[in-house]
């Protein structure tokens, strides 16, 4: 019996009444000093300012050099000021309290406009702060103040309208956006910020730059122990002042000076004028460089139509991930296609979209219907017919496996989810070429189609250039793609920096689709209602807030066919399997789990079509068969035919498949849902965990930290995910395979 859902689409907006730039983007300049400070906090949940370090440096012959070395303290504690007394006594550290901090440092700093850098700026600022209050205009800002006057009509303290304060805009745990605001009171409306028109203001956190460099959050330590700078390791607050505890924080802010010069320096290894207070996240690194290529900004040079966008965004959908075999071990190969989505923009020749002068939209619905009826598996592995999938059509599933977006549980407050599943509707939807393609490989019959859009590039955008890729490739935009070369470029670095190579991973992905679907979160002022177009849906909503805004390379037409592509090779290697008379455990985006042995043969599995001689489980003698690796090797080998990168295969064996000495071992599989799973190795009765998945674990609360586990054991970590992720796996496998097992201490 089928379900009756109601299905979620993404959409294209805009607001009915003009907006305006409300707040100054300043200049990018570089400064030539920069201030540094960290703070030591109270243990309670306040977290309140105990002690605090800085460091004022110099920029000198391309990086910048300490003049000056302090600590400041909280008023009120005369044991916790003595005990810094007698910790500068005969030094050449400055000490004073946080009000002359704040006045003499911070403030002169900050109007001066020159640099000022913390790890996890937000919070150290907020440290320091006089007074905090929820901004006024902006929905996830804050604003903090940092001198206080006594109001002689109102006889109450209030922030001083002469002296500068920060608004600090979240963008997301890892990045925020600082503005330079005054306080202003009006008696008819209380309390306002207004920006400092013509001010520039440069904070950088540290943190952020970290994550844009490397793909990955880091916290102060475990960022210094990655560059090899001095830090302390101890992240846990202090009930008072000691000795320690100052050494620790002289440690963190010159180890934070010195973190500041490796990235400056590695930033500046990108020839495309990169500020590092303006990096965000990878994602900027490839808009740099695609800035820098004279390639322009998508929407203005095409002039693409609000209904087109439309289209593209019903059309576009995340990756494919799933689990068929659940809460059952399985032996499996485990494969990924290697840079998945830059491969995909390469065989969609993207570059040739992005780069082109002018986009027509025409009509190709006789030849979508010709394509999709002749289409077949063997088809799909030629690389001209790829180059062919540039285009979106309207289509009424019957009984068809397609993309969906819908709430698939049955609690009344769940949260739509993607799937892959039969659909039937009336009424039709968009989707891209590829998507249509993988539709008929799926299920064998072709998608009722209504009609179809191509799009066709023509010319070439003029004033494009190359431009020379960390000093190293050559990148010409009239014949390569970026986010292939990125990958070049990551491949590169994996062996000397590995750190680094994942923030190119992820500047990858990015110049292959993220930038070209990123949205940012923008409050409408004044409301407005927003036009909405999805697919063949067009209307007007109530006033809003706030408004999802395209991005500068927002190309949704690119970023949906590049997901549509990746299902299809989903679709395409789930097809091979079956073909084999295989089965796949669960996909997760750009990899799989083929359930295989060296040998093949039937394998016990609940629910499966085939039997076993003999009883082995509980639920009697269900089976599946397993590939054997042979098998799985030449299912690998068809998808050579579409490989963009040379040296390494495009459907790969991850390391999981293979023990410490290289040899191929058995690896097993247990899931519990999508993106919930994990990879182990048995050996008798002992189970080892290859590869689990943290999705969703620690949410709330982690048990402890990597640094925790470090210093408890006094040995490293060499895997992303903390030990305790590998723990609770052990403990779930092994009491599901009646293996001997305790639970965890925590």
């Amino acid at each position: 019996m089928s379900d009756r859902l109601d299905l979620y689409f993404r959409a294209h907006t805009v607001p009915v009444g003009a907006q305006e730039e409300r707040w100054v983007k300043g200049e990018a300049n570089s400064p030539k000093e920069v201030l540094l400070f960290h703070c030591a906090t109270t243990a309670d949940e306040r977290q309140d300012l105990m002690v605090g370090a800085y460091v004022c440096a110099e920029l000198e012959n391309g990086q910048f050099i300490a003049k000056e070395i302090g600590l400041f303290h909280r008023d009120g504690h005369p044991d916790e000021l003595r005990v810094l007394e007698r910790f500068v006594k005969g030094s050449a550290y400055e000490l004073g309290s946080i009000e002359q901090f704040r006045r003499n440092v911070f403030l002169k700093y900050l109007k001066a406009g020159e640099l000022i850098g913390a790890y996890d700026a937000p919070l150290q600022i907020s440290r320091i702060a006089v007074k905090w209050n929820k901004s006024t205009r902006q929905r996830r800002g804050f604003s903090f103040y940092f001198r206080l006057f006594l109001d002689k009509k109102t006889g109450k303290l209030r922030p001083s309208g002469y002296e500068p304060g920060i608004l600090i805009e979240s963008l997301d745990a890892a990045k925020a956006i600082y503005r330079l605001i005054k306080y202003k009171f009006h008696e008819q409306d209380g309390e306002r910020e207004e920006e400092e028109k013509g001010a520039n203001i440069h904070v950088l956190d540290l943190k952020t730059l970290t994550a844009t460099l490397t793909g990955e959050a880091y916290t102060l330590s475990s960022a210094a122990r990655t560059f090899g700078v001095p830090a302390s390791r101890s992240r846990k607050s202090r009930a008072r002042v000691t000795k320690l505890v100052v050494e620790s924080l002289l440690r963190d802010v010159t180890g934070e000076l010195e973190l500041l010069n490796r990235h400056t320096r590695e930033v500046e290894r990108h020839p495309v004028g990169l500020v590092p207070e303006r990096c965000y996240s990878p994602a900027t690194l490839a808009k740099a460089y695609l800035t820098e290529m004279g390639i322009k900004p998508p929407q203005p040079k095409f002039s693409i139509p609000n209904d087109m966008n439309g289209v593209a965004m019903q059309a576009f959908f995340a990756g494919r991930a799933e689990c068929v075999i659940r809460r059952t071990p399985v032996p499996v190969t485990y494969v990924d296609f290697h840079a998945q989505f830059p491969g995909v923009s390469s065989l969609l020749n993207c570059r040739e979209m992005l780069c082109a002068q002018s986009l027509e939209f025409a009509d190709f619905t006789a030849e979508a219907r010709k394509m999709v009826k002749r289409a077949t598996l063997n088809e799909c592995f030629r690389r001209r017919f790829w180059q062919q999938l540039r285009w979106f059509a309207l289509v009424e599933p019957n009984d068809d496996v397609v993309p969906m977006r819908a709430k698939f549980g049955k609690r009344e407050d769940t949260d739509p989810t993607l799937g892959w599943d039969f659909l039937t509707s009336k009424q039709p939807v968009w989707l891209t070429g590829p998507d249509v393609i993988a539709a008929k490989l799926i299920t064998g019959k072709p998608l009722k189609i209504l009609k179809a859009i191509l799009v066709v590039p023509q010319g070439v955008q003029p004033g494009l250039k190359p431009v020379k890729l960390y000093g190293q490739l050559n990148v010409d935009p009239l014949s390569d793609d970026l986010a292939a070369k990125l990958v070049e470029l990551r491949a590169s670095l994996k062996e000397t920096s590995p750190a680094l190579a994942g923030g190119v991973k992820v500047a990858a992905n990015s110049a292959a689709f993220g930038l070209l679907c990123q949205m940012n979160v923008k409050d409408l002022d004044p409301s407005s209602p927003l036009h909405v177009s999805s697919g063949e849906a067009t209307y007007c909503t109530p006033a809003a807030k706030v408004w999802e805004q395209p991005a500068d390379f927002y190309f949704p037409e690119i970023a949906s066919l590049v997901t549509g592509g990746s299902h299809l090779l989903c679709a395409m290697m789930e097809c091979a399997v079956r073909d084999a008379g295989g089965h796949i455990a669960a996909m997760d985006t750009d990899s799989a789990m083929i359930v295989s042995t060296k040998h093949g043969g039937l394998i016990p599995c609940v629910g499966g079509p085939a039997t076993l001689a003999e009883y082995q489980m509980a639920s009697r003698n269900a089976a599946i068969r397993a590939l054997s690796y042979a098998e799985v090797d030449r299912i690998r080998a068809r998808f050579e035919a579409l490989n963009p990168w040379s040296g390494v295969p495009f459907l790969k064996l991850e390391k999981e498949n293979f023990g410490s000495d290289g040899e191929r071992r058995q690896l097993y599989a247990y899931c519990i849902s999508a993106k919930l799973y994990c990879l182990f190795n048995l050996d008798g009765d002992r189970l080892l965990v290859r590869k689990p998945s943290g999705h969703g674990l620690g949410f709330l609360q982690a048990p402890y930290t990597i640094d925790d586990w470090k210093k408890k054991t006094g040995r490293e970590w060499a895997e992303k995910l903390p030990p305790w992720i590998f723990e609770a796996w052990h403990f779930i496998v092994s009491r599901e395979l009646g293996l001997p097992h305790k639970p965890p201490r925590w």
